[in-house]
């Protein structure tokens, strides 16, 4: 076992590499997954327990449980330069994602009954400037004093909001989600964090000006649909196994993602070791997900999965907002813009929703119904686009196009 002074040790060892510029070695590195591994013993009775308490709370509540990535680790002690690795409290942590806001506080309520709390980061009463809201609760490690776990509560919301902040990390290659300033973005996913129907016609016309200057919808939109199909693909191939529950979800250096179903937590960890050796630029995450859905690893883990985002269709909400608004002051330019644009993206999304549709025939005439609950699942998710689609475009049927241009023509100058 690794004393909390060879940790510390180590600690200022990778501070002092990374702030001179240098490349941290392989001995390093083997050091500091020995420690990481350890905490498996520490997350995984405080797993079971917060599992069994969030489904009490509210049957539907995703868990998931990770230790923290090695490069995370890396940056977060070259961001904090008086923080002892020791005493970095989210080296292993459960996730619990909720569909139900009073939800969260019970939850709280229980974990604080069976664990030592050493600290509660409440920003669901104080949000962070960003945006951000969700409890992030320290407790003592019940196999070993010396070390923390960490417990976030988030609303499924605010989960997504997060999740598109990690996501436009990888497309613009940035890191905002580690304090880099982009005050344009930064504005963009503030809006987004609020209830988007509270949001005003000004503060909808800002959020989709940004997304105009930056392109944000169009390159959403065109890696989800570059990876769609082919995650899907790996998905068949890996559940009808059915005793997998720890995966490695990778995005490289294109923003293609592709998942791997490791057997036990013993070999997905060596294996995310030699891949973070042989590939430190990539961005991957090993997980733990019990009874695995490709629907809650979807939602769990969308900035690894980036097949799907609710954005593409908050942005459709705004746009609809705005030609509503078009509709009766007269904007004709930006109306049609608008209108032109959700054509293109809605055709888009019936393109993809038939190519899924053809995948589905190929694998079924090639390999029978091995797959029977995975392809229903997702011709139960194609059925539902397809049917918010149609949706759609019924209530912008209902509008009717002005004759006038108006205020809004400068979102599209």
């Amino acid at each position: 076992m690794i004393s909390k002074s060879q940790i510390n040790k180590l600690g200022k060892q990778l501070r002092t590499i990374i702030l001179e510029g240098d490349t941290v070695g392989s001995v390093e590195l083997e050091k500091l997954q020995e420690y990481r591994t350890s905490f498996r013993e520490d997350i995984s009775p405080v797993f079971e327990n917060v599992a069994a308490v969030a489904k009490k709370v509210r049957g539907d509540s995703l868990i998931s449980l990770r230790i923290k990535r090695i490069e995370s680790i890396l940056s977060k002690i070259r961001r904090e330069p008086t923080m002892a690795l020791g005493n970095m409290g989210d080296i292993a942590g459960c996730r619990v994602i909720c569909h139900s806001k009073s939800a969260l506080s019970l939850i709280r309520n229980e974990i604080s009954k069976l664990y030592t709390v050493t600290k509660v980061k409440d920003y669901v009463s104080e949000p962070k400037p960003d945006g951000y809201k969700g409890y992030h609760i320290y407790i003592q490690s019940p196999v070993n004093k010396n070390k923390q776990v960490e417990i976030q509560l988030r609303h499924v919301r605010t989960h997504k909001w997060a999740s598109l902040v990690e996501i436009i990390d990888i497309i613009y290659d940035l890191k905002l989600k580690e304090g880099e300033k982009h005050p344009e973005l930064q504005d963009f996913l503030y809006l987004l964090s609020l209830e988007k129907h509270n949001l005003n016609i000004s503060q909808i016309a800002r959020i989709l000006e940004i997304d105009s200057k930056y392109e944000i919808y169009k390159k959403l939109n065109q890696v989800f649909i570059q990876n769609h199909i082919p995650i899907r693909r790996s998905w068949l191939s890996i559940s009808n196994i059915k005793s997998y529950s720890h995966f490695i979800i990778e995005v490289d250096k294109d923003k293609k993602s592709n998942i791997k179903a490791l057997e036990n937590y013993q070999t997905a960890e060596l294996k995310y070791f030699q891949m973070f050796l042989g590939n430190q630029t990539s961005n991957f995450v090993l997980i733990f997900i019990e009874k695995p859905k490709f629907k809650e690893i979807c939602i769990a883990y969308a900035s690894y999965m980036m097949i799907k985002h609710d954005y593409l269709d908050d942005w459709n909400f705004f746009a609809k907002k705005i030609l509503r608004t078009e509709s009766k002051l007269g904007g004709i330019k930006s109306y049609n813009t608008f209108k032109d644009f959700i054509d293109r993206n809605l055709h888009d999304q019936q393109k993809l929703i038939n190519s899924e549709l053809d995948e589905i025939n190929n694998h079924v005439g090639e390999n029978g119904d091995n797959n029977g609950l995975a392809i229903q699942d997702w011709i139960n998710e194609l059925t539902e686009r397809d049917r918010n689609i149609e949706k759609f475009i019924n209530e912008l049927k209902q509008l009717k196009p002005p004759k006038e241009p108006s205020f809004f023509k400068r979102i599209f100058k």
